[in-house]
């Protein structure tokens, strides 16, 4: 169970940084923003990729509930872009 909710954590914490980056794209600045989606995307796949390694190392059930949470995270955040929740203002960096 523990697993479930660190994946869902996870999964929570990959959405946020993927609204910070998707907020950070602008046409108008002057640095490049292939690194700025880059440095998010490594960022998400290296916390995924470490729930699921560690996760796997304790066991198949635990890489499984890992790799559920993940899953569950990742569509409620698509759930919640398609009903227009995403509040961006939040993340407005």
């Amino acid at each position: 169970m523990l697993w479930l909710l660190g994946g869902i954590l996870v999964g929570f914490i990959n959405a946020v940084l993927t609204v910070r980056t998707v907020t950070k794209v602008r046409p108008e600045v002057n640095y490049s923003m292939s690194a700025v989606v880059l440095r998010g995307l490594f960022s998400r796949l290296g916390l995924a990729a470490a729930i699921m390694l560690v996760a796997i190392n304790r066991g198949i059930g635990a890489g499984l509930m890992a790799f559920a949470g993940l899953w569950l995270a990742r569509w409620f955040f698509v759930r919640w872009v398609q009903r227009g929740y995403v509040p961006w203002v939040w993340f407005d960096v």
